[in-house]
Formats: C-alpha cells, sequence, structure tokens
C-alpha cells in the first residue's frame, strides 16, 4: 500500500502548475491555460477521492493527543526510529552507489588516456610521420568505454532514486497531512467557499501545536520545488489564533551550497535541532519558532518571536544527474530571501568559490525586486571553519572582485 498518495499527486499538480504557456496566438494561448486549468483541477478532485493511508492516519490520531509530553515523546521517538530506519534502508544503496561512482571514475581514466593517445597519433600524422595502424581499434575501445560509461550513469541515477526513494522523515508525514488539508482548501477556493470542515481545520491545529512546540515545519517543498501556499497560510493563521495576540516576528534564514554547514550554523546560533543525520540533506525550506525571553523583549529586539528558516544546499552534485534546471535554485533562494528580514549567506572555508559568486548573483537580483514590490531586507556573509587570523585581510581583494562582478550582473 501506497503510504503516502497525496504526495505524489502534488508532486504531478506542482509540475503542472510550473509549465509555462507561450504561443503567438492569443486564442492558443487561452486555450492551453484551460486545458492546464482543467487538470490541475483533476489532481485536486483525485486528492479530495483519496483516503489516507492506514499509517498516516494513525500518526495523526496519535499526535493530535492533548498530553503535550506525550507529543514530545511521540514525535522523538519517531524521529529516532525513522533515523534508524533511513540509516538501516539506505547503507546498502549507499554501498552500492559508492561502487557506481568506481566503476565511472575508472571509465573516464581509461576514455581520457585512449583519447589522449588517439590526439598524440593524429598529430603524428599530420606532421608526414608514419603511424600504426591501429587509430580504428583504439577509436572503437573509446565508444565501447563510452558505452559503458552511458550504463553506468543510468546505474547511479537509478541509485540515486532509490536513495530519494528510501529517505522518510518526519516532514513526509508532515507533508502529507499537509496535502490532505490542501486538497480541501483548493476545493473550497474553487466552489466559492471560505469554510473549511473540522478534520481539516484539525490537522492546522496540529501543525500549528507542533511549530509552537519547537519543531520545524515544511514551507517550501523540496521535492516539488512548490510552496504549498494555502497551507502553510492556514497553519501560520492557527499559530496566531493559538497565541491570542499580534505578535511581531523576525524571520532568519540561511543560504548556501550543499553540506556547507547551514544546517549546523543555525543549530549552533539557536540552539534548535534541525536535522543534520541519516545521510539525508535539507530538502526545501523549514521554519522554526522561537519564543524571546521576555527580559530581552523590552529592549533593542522589542521581538516576540524568532523565525528561524532553514534551507536546501544550492547547486547539489546528484541534482545534475537528474533533469534539473538552475532555475530551482533561483527559486528557493529567491524566496528565502523575500520572507525573510536577515538572510545569512554560509559559506564552508576561506575562499568564496564561482558556485558561492552565482548565489551572491542571484541574491542582488532577489533583492532588487523586492525593492520594486516595496520590501526591503539585510544579508550577512558568515563564513564557517576557518582557522587563520588573517583571513578577513586576505579576503578583502576576493571580495572587490566579486563587488565588480555583482555590479556588472545587476545593471
Amino acid at each position: 500500500m501506497e503510504i503516502f498518495p497525496f504526495q505524489r499527486l502534488w508532486n504531478e499538480w506542482a509540475s503542472i502548475d510550473k509549465e509555462r504557456i507561450s504561443d503567438s496566438d492569443v486564442k492558443k494561448v487561452e486555450e492551453k491555460r484551460r486545458g492546464k486549468r482543467k487538470r490541475l483541477r483533476g489532481i485536486r478532485r483525485e486528492q479530495a477521492n483519496t483516503l489516507p493511508s492506514t499509517i498516516v492516519q494513525l500518526f495523526i490520531t496519535t499526535a493530535q493527543t492533548s498530553d503535550t509530553s506525550k507529543l514530545h515523546y511521540f514525535v522523538e521517538w519517531l524521529q529516532m526510529y525513522l533515523n534508524d530506519l533511513s540509516h538501516e534502508r539506505l547503507k546498502p544503496i549507499s554501498q552500492n552507489l559508492q561502487t557506481v561512482s568506481k566503476q565511472k571514475r575508472v571509465l573516464m581514466t581509461e576514455i581520457t588516456k585512449l583519447e589522449g593517445e588517439l590526439k598524440n597519433n593524429n598529430e603524428v600524422e599530420e606532421s608526414g610521420s608514419a603511424v600504426g595502424s591501429n587509430q580504428n581499434s583504439e577509436f572503437g575501445k573509446i565508444e565501447i568505454l563510452k558505452e559503458k560509461k552511458a550504463k553506468e550513469d543510468e546505474n547511479e541515477k537509478a541509485c540515486l532514486s532509490q536513495y530519494e526513494n528510501n529517505s522518510i522523515g518526519l516532514e513526509h508525514f508532515i507533508r502529507e497531512i499537509g496535502q490532505i488539508a490542501e486538497s480541501c482548501f483548493y476545493e473550497n477556493t474553487e466552489n466559492g467557499t471560505h469554510h473549511s470542515n473540522s478534520d481539516t481545520q484539525a490537522l492546522s491545529n496540529l501543525a500549528a501545536k507542533l511549530l509552537l512546540e519547537g519543531y520545524p515545519i515544511e514551507i517550501f517543498d523540496g521535492d516539488a520545488s512548490h510552496v504549498p501556499l494555502l497551507w502553510v497560510q492556514s497553519v501560520l493563521n492557527k499559530v496566531s489564533q493559538q497565541k491570542h495576540s499580534q505578535n511581531t516576528i523576525s524571520v532568519v534564514s540561511v543560504l548556501g551550497v550543499q553540506s556547507s554547514g547551514k544546517s549546523t550554523l543555525l543549530n549552533s546560533m539557536f540552539g534548535v535541532r534541525f536535522s543534520v543525520s541519516a545521510g539525508r540533506c535539507t530538502r526545501g525550506a523549514f521554519l522554526q519558532l522561537l519564543p524571546v525571553e521576555k527580559e530581552f523583549r523590552d529592549g533593542k529586539m522589542a521581538l516576540d518571536y524568532v523565525a528561524i528558516v532553514d534551507t536546501e544546499g544550492l547547486q547539489a552534485p546528484e541534482k545534475s544527474v537528474f533533469s534539473y534546471s538552475p532555475s530551482e535554485d533561483n527559486e528557493l533562494a529567491t524566496f528565502a530571501l523575500c520572507i525573510s528580514d536577515l538572510t545569512l549567506i554560509n559559506i564552508a572555508g576561506q575562499t568564496i568559490t564561482e558556485e558561492m559568486t552565482n548565489i551572491l548573483q542571484i541574491a542582488a537580483h532577489a533583492f532588487i525586486r523586492m525593492k520594486q514590490v516595496k520590501l526591503s531586507a539585510e544579508c550577512r556573509i558568515v563564513q564557517q571553519f576557518v582557522a587563520d587570523v588573517n583571513a578577513e585581510t586576505q579576503n578583502e581583494t576576493a571580495m572587490s572582485s566579486i563587488m565588480v562582478k555583482l555590479d556588472e550582473a545587476i545593471k
């Protein structure tokens, strides 16, 4: 039985929703738009007619306990269990992936060596010197090796797909109940009604309670590369209702390349526990609320809550194996920047690489667009794992070069 059927349909919905419609004929454009809306409604209706799996129903029933200590115990136990389960299921896949990667490296080395020899032979032939008659044989060997490498590429893609499908965490359960609720919200919106049933409200209350108890909630789906807007809005409204007051909140987000220590940085700075284990990197963006102690609220901060947003690592190498578009990184970075009062751009090490320069360009363009809609925010660069006390001085030249590039990029 499928555990998360709503997420599968949600991924299909998000893929269709992001399709761009372009045609010189205005009538054809409108016809395509109607067809797109019809497909989207069809998927939402299919969601509305789908029943949650037994495991998800059990999760909802257990998590809706009124006993806060039992809720914490259940969630902590579930996270540990899912981490152990993921580790157990991912270990053989990881070993297989390492074997495939090793075979690919061997093949690439052989291909490079043969191509070099073939090039040298061609240069000798052009100079008029006599060469052996085995050039065709070498060319044939290269083609055979390339075919083998293509097969290994497919094996690597299959391994990475298995890795993603067998990685499971608390976020998958929250995402599923979010889609159960969102399908109802969407139907109500389409029907022109503005109320939802008690079950849907209960799901929003559950997510709001988890958020207020210190657990992160996904606000940007990393698998679908889309924001479940109606669900996120409903949860945040429930948070506001449960606190019975107008709270002042400051949002802090973090951006950086994959495995640069973004989650670890937030965990160290704010004492939170964003996931850094089980071999699973952060996917999408997660929001966590931190209450500000009363003695600090009347001072310079004047805040009730600090909202922390942990984001998926940009330019992940495994994405290149799939049909990946750089626009996905641009969307995530722009989203994180636009919802934040302060964005920390995390850099692992002393040098600012070309990858980080690209991220800074994304940030610069995002700030320009924010200015057009009268949004303002701040950005700070944080460098981790720097042992040299003179790193700041040594980076001044690099930063000057980056500023020149950014000025050229945003003109």
